[in-house]
Order: structure tokens, then C-alpha cells, then sequence
């Protein structure tokens, strides 16, 4: 099995961050969703950018 594609696809999300036990103001980042595709039809998926996507609000399903 090899690699034949890699795609990192950016996105935009608000979030609000939480630090020193208080929430922070609103603001806008950027996610990204990184693909990996293979040669026998397996793809990958895995959150990047700023921060972890669970931290920037996005559901775990």
C-alpha cells in the first residue's frame, strides 16, 4: 500500500478559548482537515491548524 494523495483542506471556525480558569473572547481560526489517499482505496483523515478540533467546538461524530 502506498501513498498517492495527501490533501489538506483549510476551514474556518470560531472558538473561544479557555485559560487561567476563564473563557477568552471569540475569535475566528483556521482548521484544517488533512486526507491521506491510497493506492488500494484506503483514505485517512486527521484535524490540524490551530489547536485540536475538539477544543475549536467541533463534535467528536
Amino acid at each position: 500500500m502506498k501513498i498517492v494523495d495527501l490533501q489538506v483542506i483549510p476551514f474556518r471556525v470560531r472558538r473561544r478559548n479557555f485559560q487561567h480558569g476563564q473563557m477568552g473572547p471569540e475569535v475566528e481560526v483556521v482548521q484544517t482537515l488533512t486526507k491521506v489517499i491510497t493506492d488500494e482505496g484506503a483514505e485517512g483523515y486527521y484535524l490540524g491548524g490551530r489547536g485540536h478540533g475538539d477544543q475549536d467546538g467541533l463534535l467528536a461524530d
